[in-house]
């Protein structure tokens, strides 16, 4: 039976009245876009955010989240559920005999990757995971992806703790006294989950041809940064009046001149300024930053800096100093 047609049907909205069409066009999808991004208030309200809105991706009402698409046919999970049914006595009697025998290495890392992913997720979210909508946990799963370098660190140094509980679990323990034992753990890493801990030094110069004075600025950066990382891009400008040198022919000479800081120069073809080098800073995982420049430069970038530091969704470092 074909849908009976409503008053709405037949309404048509002039948003421009009395203006040529082309200015109607704009105005009609102006006043569309300002929408996007919401949910319907046939849903959910139209105040309530896409990225917040619970709905199925079929849902017949919105389309907040039409782009979240399954990783398995309904065929292909038919199929799976047949192969776990089929396998499933072998599978218990696999379990029972891993149950006796101690974690190998393999396994024990990717329990520890396992449970940093969980935490940071934990994080990140600030809710129950398992209750999020699929936008939002695809935007944690993105930021996850950014972090795989700090979810590393996190890991290596729960192979430890995890290898204890292996241990322990080895032992006969119940498993209330491991559930204590991994809230214990989980509460000593606590440091890691906040992202105002780790402190960088950096410099961004031209360097086009490396010099004795840019050896000295170096060293400085060295100096300050103490026990903490320093890193050092070179800018990739390339022309025959000022700046003779290619990008890569740059740093190799840099890194020949200085030796001592070979490591620490940096190649990213990606960074191209300052703010480059910062965002490239802040996808590894720093939160506090100090640059180390000349004297005569310190205004200009401590003005730069702090002008987009904070004011859009690329950087938000928590200490800039200069």
């Amino acid at each position: 039976m074909d849908k009976k047609l409503g008053f709405k049907d037949f309404l048509s909205v002039d948003y421009a009245p009395g203006e040529p069409d082309q200015v109607k066009y704009n105005a009609k999808k102006r006043k569309v876009e300002a929408k996007a991004g919401y949910c319907s208030d046939k849903c959910c309200g139209s105040d309530v955010k896409a990225e917040d809105c619970p709905c199925p991706a079929d849902c017949p009402h919105c389309d907040c989240n039409k782009n979240v698409e399954e990783a398995l046919t309904l065929q292909q999970r038919m199929k799976r559920s047949r192969t776990m049914k089929k396998y499933a006595s072998r599978m218990k009697i696999g379990r029972q005999k891993a149950a006796r025998r101690m974690a190998d290495p393999k396994r024990l890392k990717r329990r520890a990757q396992k449970q940093a992913r969980n935490m940071l997720a934990k994080k990140l979210a600030k809710a129950d995971y398992s209750s999020l909508s699929f936008s939002r946990k695809q935007e944690i799963e993105k930021r996850l992806a950014k972090m795989k370098p700090r979810l590393d660190r996190m890991a290596k140094k729960l192979l430890p703790k995890m290898r204890k509980l292996e241990q322990e679990r080895k032992r006969g323990n119940s498993t209330a006294k491991l559930d204590r034992a991994i809230a214990k753990m989980i509460n000593s890493f606590s440091q890691y989950l906040v992202e105002e801990e780790r402190v960088v030094y950096f410099t961004f110069g031209r360097m086009n041809p490396p010099t004795t004075g840019h050896g000295k600025l170096l060293d400085v950066l060295g100096t300050k940064s103490s026990r903490n990382p320093y890193r050092i891009y070179l800018s990739q400008t390339a022309d025959k009046k000022k700046n003779p040198l290619s990008y890569s022919d740059k740093v190799k000479h840099v890194r020949k001149m200085f030796p001592k800081h070979a490591r620490s120069v940096m190649i990213n073809k990606t960074v191209k300024t300052a703010i480059d080098a910062m965002t490239a800073l802040y996808n590894e995982g720093f939160r506090k930053v100090v640059f180390v420049v000349g004297s005569d430069r310190v205004r200009e970038f401590d003005v730069l800096l702090n002008k987009y530091n904070g004011k859009n969704h690329v950087m938000v470092f928590i200490t800039l100093n200069l």
